[in-house]
């Protein structure tokens, strides 16, 4: 219960980070306030893609998106010729996601995506198999996964190549997203 005097009781509070006391030598009567948190998010997004560009080659090429979705926080910036990589400026944790849909003339094509960091190809490539038969003509890649920059001065880049037959592979939709999550 919390009545009754008696000895036993706490002399004095310190406050630690985010909390202010009233009085603020913490003693007597004591008013705890605390100041939250706030997370600020770093984030950027591309859409809208090429779909001039045909993906029908053995080394695998950037995917040039046509506009920046939206650059939250000030640690992102975005290739401004192409739209085909994102560079960060603080190191960490990031996650990395992105969805390309395909369509071709051949059969069998099969596009394979994936994340290269300053041109590097990380392991976990997605593959769109397309038969291209009783109308099954497009497939979608998906990738994500998080990724470790260590440096902070990383580029990031979706690529693909055909893995499959020979045949035209454009891409018709698409994004490709990096967040902070540390």
């Amino acid at each position: 219960g919390g009545g009754g005097g008696g000895g036993g009781g706490v002399s004095s509070i310190v406050a630690g980070s985010n909390v202010t006391l009233s009085p603020s030598e913490g003693t007597g009567d004591v008013t705890i306030g605390l100041t939250p948190q706030t997370a600020s998010l770093i984030s950027a997004g591309l859409n809208t893609i090429d779909t001039s560009i045909n993906y029908n080659v053995s080394t695998a090429i950037s995917v040039q998106f046509g506009q920046t979705e939206y650059n939250q926080g000030d640690s992102l910036t975005v290739d401004s010729g192409s739209n085909s990589s994102i560079t960060v400026s603080q190191a960490g944790y990031y996650r990395v996601d992105a969805l390309v849909a395909f369509n071709t003339g051949g059969q069998r094509t099969t596009p394979g995506m994936n994340v290269y960091v300053d041109g590097v190809e990380k392991e976990g490539r997605s593959y769109g198999y397309i038969r291209n038969a009783s109308g099954a003509v497009e497939a979608s890649c998906t990738i994500s996964r998080v990724i470790y920059l260590p440096n902070g001065t990383e580029e990031i880049t979706i690529k693909v190549a055909n893995f499959g037959a020979n045949g035209t592979c454009n891409a018709q939709q698409g994004y490709f997203q990096l967040t902070k999550i540390d």
